[in-house]
Order: structure tokens, then C-alpha cells, then sequence
């Protein structure tokens, strides 16, 4: 007799990334995107602020802090400094 496949309403998620149907695990679910890895930490972007309120050139600290220009506005632009996001 061959092997049926649970249907949808039997499968349930256990927060592990993993579909479970009946306690034995079937199909891998792909983990949610968070994000991309923001560019600079917040002490980075701390001294990148200052050093522009300095008046150092805008391209030279986007070439010293490996980002491109249009980063080192948005950094600029943010009001504070958001933390990097925590690893589960």
C-alpha cells in the first residue's frame, strides 16, 4: 500500500522550521527573512555621524567605512542610532 501524504489541515508548524504531521517531521520550511545585516554597528555609525558634523568629506568616510554614499545618507538621515538585531 503506498505511503499517503498528511493533507494540509493535519500539518502543523512547532516554531522549529520544521512541518510536523502526527510528531514525525516531513518537510523542511525555509526560515522567514529578517532582513539584510545592517552595514555599520551602532558605535560605527555613532563615529560616522560625528565625524561628518566635523565636516569631513562625505565620499572619503564612505570609502574609509566600506559603504556607498547613498548608506552613508541614510545613516545621516537616521535620528538615532538603531542596534543591530539579536541572533536567535
Amino acid at each position: 500500500m503506498p505511503q499517503r501524504w498528511p493533507t494540509i489541515a493535519t500539518l502543523s508548524t512547532a516554531g522549529t522550521g520544521t512541518v510536523h504531521a502526527g510528531g514525525d517531521s516531513i518537510l523542511t520550511v525555509t526560515p522567514v527573512y529578517k532582513g539584510r545585516k545592517r552595514s555599520l554597528s551602532g558605535e560605527r555609525a555613532a563615529d560616522l555621524r560625528a565625524r561628518a558634523a566635523a565636516g569631513e568629506s562625505k565620499a572619503g568616510l564612505a570609502r574609509q567605512f566600506g559603504i556607498s554614499r547613498q548608506t552613508l545618507y541614510q545613516y545621516l538621515r537616521s535620528p538615532t542610532p538603531t542596534p543591530a538585531p539579536t541572533p536567535r
